[in-house]
């Protein structure tokens, strides 16, 4: 057995088919069955690539927020400072707390449309 590394997604694009002749249902069905198992490890391969790329992002981020000064230690934004535009905090943590709060909002309206009166 050789030592190469075997390409499932070149494998996969290029399976033959059973060519001309008289091919019983058994063989038929194991091309087909070995064709899918081709087919499906080529895509795992190719999701593992994608979550290797997302995962060596997210550490990129994961550095990058535990080297900028965190904002968990300051004071908390208030939300009525920043409507009475008397607010010391930044433009950041100001969009933050209002995206939390336009999200939360959001989820709850969201809840109040799927209650169901139900009435006679």
């Amino acid at each position: 057995m050789s030592s190469d590394k075997i390409d499932i997604i070149e494998i996969a694009s290029n399976w033959p088919s059973l060519g001309q002749g008289n091919h019983s249902e058994v063989v038929r069905w194991h091309h087909s069955l070995l064709k899918s198992v081709v087919d499906e490890i080529a895509t795992l391969k190719q999701e593992i690539v994608d979550l290797k790329k997302v995962n060596e992002m997210q550490a990129n981020e994961l550095i990058q927020l535990k080297s900028s000064p965190s904002t968990a230690t300051s004071t908390p934004v208030s939300f009525a400072a920043i409507i009475a535009g008397q607010s010391t905090e930044s433009k950041q943590q100001q969009h933050q707390l209002i995206n939390f709060i336009a999200t939360k909002n959001k989820d709850r309206q969201e809840r109040e449309q799927n209650i169901i009166i139900s009435g006679t």
